[in-house]
């Protein structure tokens, strides 16, 4: 009989038990906009750039943050 051996990944102690890792990757992008263009741009992004970057199904969400 031949025996198979599988292949094994060395894990960190806390992840010992996990059938399953997940990883996430967290892409911030900030942008200074003048006010003048402030709302148009806005417009912009929300129209045009977040459908297409949503539709590439690589971001799986995305924020807005006003400050």
């Amino acid at each position: 009989m031949i025996s198979q051996s599988k292949e094994t990944t060395k894990r960190p102690t806390y992840l010992a038990n996990c059938a399953f890792v997940s990883y996430m990757i967290l892409y911030n992008t900030t942008y200074s906009v003048a006010n003048e263009v402030a709302s148009d741009w806005l417009r912009w992004m929300k129209l045009f750039f977040l459908p297409a970057a949503m539709a590439t199904h690589l971001p799986i969400s995305h924020r807005f943050y006003d400050y």
